[in-house]
């Protein structure tokens, strides 16, 4: 199976599928209020940095392997966890945005 480019695995419906209501809501208030910087970007890896008002900044991660999309965000250690901060970097990355 080939690896498949993060954006092509990151429609806005993904996005809603992954997040729960709350956790997209405010993921679209960091878009709005916040600062999402990309540190690192390839087609298959997106490496960003979240900042939202005095909050801790957090690191999330998104990769593309043969296997699908993974993420990770340093707010949680837990597994298959689509926080509000993955949200705002996978919404920042839709076209148009």
């Amino acid at each position: 199976m080939a690896t498949i480019p993060i954006l092509d695995l990151l429609t806005e419906k993904d996005v809603e599928k992954l997040a729960s209501r709350s956790h997209l809501r405010f993921g679209k208030q960091i878009i709005k209020n916040g600062t999402i910087t990309i540190t690192n970007s390839n087609m298959f890896r997106r490496i960003a940095v979240v900042k939202y008002k005095n909050n801790p900044l957090q690191t999330v991660e998104f990769l593309s392997d043969n296997k699908g999309l993974h993420y990770k965000c340093s707010c949680t250690n837990k597994k298959h966890f689509f926080c509000e901060h993955c949200a705002a970097v996978a919404l920042s990355l839709m076209p148009g945005k």
